[in-house]
């Protein structure tokens, strides 16, 4: 059985803008990274080579030697030319995948089936598009105050990035009034396998639109997600669990 939890497109803007997901097994994956990684593993490679090869051909032949010489005098230009095509048709890929928001439509943030939750992160619920991670993958639940991503990865990103970001969906969606910021202490994020000193493999930052805080959405999604996954969503750390337990108090 599906069960949707929706939201306002500008709440889906900022939602998406402060979520992620990475090591699911169903859905879309983004290999970005790999540009990255072939612009250094390229060239190293290249150069073991031309060191194998050099070792290898015993001959005192200078012609021979020069043969080989482009392997490692071009081995960073080669790196770069690959990894910047994987890295562009990554891009192009991905931006052909996710749909524009439209303003005043309700768009479906989260959703819940047998299987697993599925993060409509591209607005694009076409399974073999929109990422899900399965129940079997969580191991554990967590809830925080809602933050920039940096703050859950050693990754850097200019915080005036962020702020043209947010101008830019405004000038698109007027309703959008969110302000730019690193901590959010009015709204939550659902965390899903991550540690807090530990990667893993399989794991999902879900921010929760303000909105389900005092609607019942958040406290029906938790509820559904702790008895579909047999797990009890916890704070985070010391910072959100003043916010947390306070919300629950409420609630009750």
């Amino acid at each position: 059985m599906n069960n949707s939890y929706q939201c306002s497109a500008a709440e889906w803007e900022f939602a998406r803008y402060h979520s992620m997901i990475g090591g699911h097994k169903r859905g879309y994956k983004s290999t970005s990274w790999l540009g990255c990684l072939l612009v250094i593993l390229i060239p190293f490679a290249m150069i073991i080579l031309y060191y194998v090869l050099q070792v290898a051909i015993v001959t005192d032949n200078n012609d021979l030697a020069s043969k080989i010489g482009w392997i490692k005098n071009s081995a960073i230009t080669v790196g770069i030319v690959i990894g910047l095509f994987y890295l562009l048709r990554s891009r192009v890929k991905t931006s052909n995948v996710a749909r524009q928001s439209q303003s005043g439509e309700v768009i479906d943030w989260i959703v819940l089936d047998d299987e697993g939750i599925t993060l409509n992160i591209y607005h694009n619920l076409t399974p073999d598009i929109a990422p899900k991670i399965l129940w079997t993958d969580i191991k554990l639940l967590s809830v925080d105050i809602t933050k920039d991503l940096t703050r859950y990865s050693s990754a850097h990103k200019k915080f005036y990035r962020k702020m043209q970001d947010f101008d830019r969906i405004r000038s698109r969606l007027p309703e959008f009034k969110e302000p730019a910021a690193v901590e959010y202490f009015d709204r939550f994020t659902l965390l899903i396998n991550i540690y807090k000193r530990q990667a893993s493999r399989v794991g999902m930052i879900a921010q929760l639109p303000r909105s389900w805080i005092t609607d019942g959405t958040m406290a029906e999604l938790l509820q559904e997600i702790e008895s579909r996954s047999s797990l009890s969503a916890e704070p985070y750390d010391e910072e959100s669990e003043h916010y947390y337990y306070k919300w629950l108090e409420h609630i009750k």
